[in-house]
């Protein structure tokens, strides 16, 4: 049924895979705190991992967004 399913969904989020982080992190999901050195391979509950590859992915858009516009300002359609 749909609560077995969205229960196994949960668990699967919080298996875990190794990842190596390229910074020190300190991540919070969920109401707790996930710590990880950078350089290191550790062990990360995937929905973490995925929060913080979604940040990191928004990061680069908006630093590419932020150089487009440095080399173009007149392009900027946004409000200031």
């Amino acid at each position: 049924d749909i609560e077995d399913s969205v229960a196994r969904q949960h668990v699967h989020s919080f298996q875990e895979v190794e990842y190596t982080f390229p910074e020190d992190v300190h991540i919070g999901y969920n109401g707790q705190m996930f710590h990880a050195r950078g350089g290191c391979a550790v062990m990360v509950p995937q929905c973490i991992l995925q929060t913080y590859l979604d940040a990191m992915k928004a990061q680069e858009e908006a630093l590419a967004e932020m150089a487009a516009l440095a080399a173009n300002p007149k392009n900027y359609t946004g409000v200031i």
